[in-house]
């Protein structure tokens, strides 16, 4: 009896949190990258110079992933494509990563008004 009354009551609680966990803040690409403390557009600059200690950048690119393209949004054309920035840095690939710089130089800047 105790058991069944205890887990009554804890019931609800674990849906509401089940439900808060997904939910998502809108907040701009900017407020996202400022709340983070990076700035994507200088680590693209920098990771183009290569001028950047490697911790430090592959801190920066995964931020900026989460930022422009987080876990379970569908797949969307992104520009620029900071998973295909953060794959080719983290396995080495200077050909791959120079591609994806390029890809990241066509981009247009600004970002628009509604920006993702």
């Amino acid at each position: 009896m105790t058991l069944w009354l205890v887990f009554m009551l804890c019931a609800p609680l674990t849906a509401t949190a089940s439900d808060l966990v997904n939910e998502r803040l809108t907040a701009s690409v900017a407020a996202r990258e400022a709340h983070w403390g990076v700035n994507c557009r200088a680590t693209l600059a920098t990771l183009h110079e290569g001028t950047a200690n490697s911790a430090e950048i592959e801190e920066a690119l995964t931020k900026c992933r989460f930022i422009h393209q987080p876990p379970g949004v569908a797949e969307v054309e992104n520009c620029p494509d900071y998973r295909a920035l953060l794959a080719a840095y983290r396995s080495n690939d200077n050909e791959a990563l120079q591609q994806a710089l390029r890809g990241a130089q066509r981009c247009p800047y600004p970002r628009p008004a509604g920006d993702h």
